[in-house]
């Protein structure tokens, strides 16, 4: 499950974003890459400000 959750760190997400975005230039649909691009950095934004607003600690990992 860890590695699964490896999956949704930032470098990894950010790496599929910005594939994507390449891949939409390249498929001659490039008004929508930077639409990609701002709309998951929004998200990643109000994701941030939430959590600092809530300020829920995130539960650790219980070694069996």
């Amino acid at each position: 499950m860890l590695d699964l959750t490896a999956l949704g760190d930032v470098t990894t997400l950010t790496l599929v974003v910005l594939f994507s975005a390449g891949l939409l230039t390249t498929l001659k649909r490039g008004p929508l890459a930077p639409f990609l691009v701002a709309q998951c950095a929004s998200g990643a934004l109000v994701m941030s400000l939430l959590k600092a607003w809530f300020g829920w600690a995130r539960p650790t990992v219980v070694e069996h």
